[in-house]
């Protein structure tokens, strides 16, 4: 599968938000100056802790019950701010929610100041295979505003990405998290 921009709704989401972007199943990242993009896999690109970012609670919702009970970070999670949930518990809970709503909204526990909001993006058998996100700074907008603007544009990107991962998967076999 050759790596091929997919544009978010830059009206919803503005140039210093996110830029252009698509990886392919192995998790590649497209870049555009001054943004942090990155759409791929578990287990590929940047890594920060799970618990505290969009992301990662998106990607640990939608594992099976099992493993996602097992997961080191679910059990112990670090503080990376005074904000960062670090109760099994609480994290238990909002994992329950993001999976119940189909997003996460994390704000000012991987860094002071930053929010960050993610989507699954799901396989053709409905399995969480990646994610897509968006950061920016609390000051940006509210979290009202950034649910009603960031989220239908983030779910709409995931939705392209997994129409052309149900294209793809067609023709080749695309690897599993």
């Amino acid at each position: 599968m050759a790596l091929r921009p997919v544009q978010v709704n830059t009206k919803a989401l503005d140039d210093s938000a996110v830029g252009r972007f698509w990886a392919e199943a192995l998790g590649r990242s497209a870049y555009s100056p001054g943004v942090t993009t990155y759409v791929g896999p578990a287990g590929g690109g940047t890594r920060f802790p799970a618990h505290a970012t969009s992301m990662g609670r998106v990607l640990l919702a939608g594992l099976p019950a099992p493993e996602q009970a097992a997961h080191p970070e679910r059990a112990v999670p670090e503080p990376l701010t005074p904000h960062t949930v670090t109760s099994a518990n609480r994290l238990g809970s909002l994992l329950e929610r993001t999976e119940r709503e189909g997003f996460a909204l994390v704000e000012d526990e991987l860094e002071e100041g930053l929010r960050s909001m993610a989507v699954p993006v799901r396989d053709r058998t409905g399995r969480v295979v990646s994610a897509v996100n968006v950061s920016m700074h609390v000051r940006r907008r509210t979290v009202e505003q950034t649910l009603d603007t960031v989220l239908p544009a983030l779910r709409a990107t995931a939705a392209r990405i997994e129409d052309d991962l149900r294209v793809a998967g067609r023709y080749v076999a695309i690897p599993s998290a």
